[in-house]
């Protein structure tokens, strides 16, 4: 293991599955600047994940979390792995940089009641914003400032199985299409909406006017369908309903 100070260029990004295409502009960003980044691009099938997850967050300098604003809604649950994740990072001093989204705010109501514990430390660590519009310059500064610092934490080598699932995940990342701005803008519209179903349709009590626990949960399907590669489908589908709900 290294524990001497050092500007260093790994990186481990956390995120959400519904914010893939987020964490994957990240990684593609800061693969073409020359750092080693993880990303468990597909999820391991089998073997020990939790073992894997850990020897990689353990060898690698950095620690980015993508946060929007439905990323740690499941974070009230102990067994969570984003949360998880995230605890892993703070018990092994990892230099932990949340990357913040349109519509994440700690000060959110909804997202303070979910820091519990360990998870309400990662409010005191040095953010960024990134609009979607201005991602390339968000990434400059999040690669010239947040990550070129110098580091005391201590890297442990990870195994070979682990070694080998990093280095898959890569290769997979690799061959993915390049993530344009129109996306992350799309993505961020579809983020708005989700909240805003989640809280008033899902999260509170008892029935919304005409909304049916039916419909009520189609468009919570097809917005999160929307996320994982047939956003628009899942959009136009999802404001159907939405409408049939408000008007129908």
């Amino acid at each position: 293991m290294n524990a001497s100070k050092r500007v260093d260029k790994s990186v481990f990004i956390s995120y959400r599955r519904t914010n893939r295409v987020h964490a994957l502009a990240i990684s593609q960003y800061l693969t073409q600047h020359g750092f080693d980044v993880f990303l468990d691009f597909e999820g391991i099938g089998s073997g020990d994940f939790e073992q894997v997850i850990l020897e990689n967050i353990r060898a690698r300098a950095h620690f980015l979390v993508v946060l929007t604003p439905s990323a740690l809604n499941r974070c009230d649950d102990p067994k969570d792995w984003l949360r998880w994740e995230i605890e892993a990072a703070i018990d092994n001093r990892r230099n932990i940089v949340p990357i913040m989204f349109k519509g994440f705010d700690f000060s959110n109501p909804k997202i303070a009641r979910l820091l519990t514990g360990k998870l309400d430390l990662l409010k005191k660590y040095n953010a960024i914003v990134v609009p979607a519009e201005y991602f390339e310059e968000a990434m400059d500064r999040l690669r010239e400032t947040y990550l070129n610092v110098t580091l005391d934490a201590v890297l442990h080598p990870a195994s070979s199985t682990a070694l080998q699932f990093a280095k898959e995940q890569k290769a997979t990342a690799s061959k993915a299409p390049v993530v344009q701005e129109n996306e992350l803008a799309a993505e961020a519209w579809r983020e708005g909406i989700l909240s805003w179903v989640v809280l008033k349709w899902v999260v509170l009590p008892g029935p919304q006017g005409k909304a049916s626990l039916f419909i009520r949960s189609m468009i919570f399907a097809f917005l999160v369908v929307g996320s994982v590669g047939v956003l628009a489908v899942g959009l136009i589908t999802g404001i159907f309903y939405l409408l049939v709900a408000i008007f129908g």
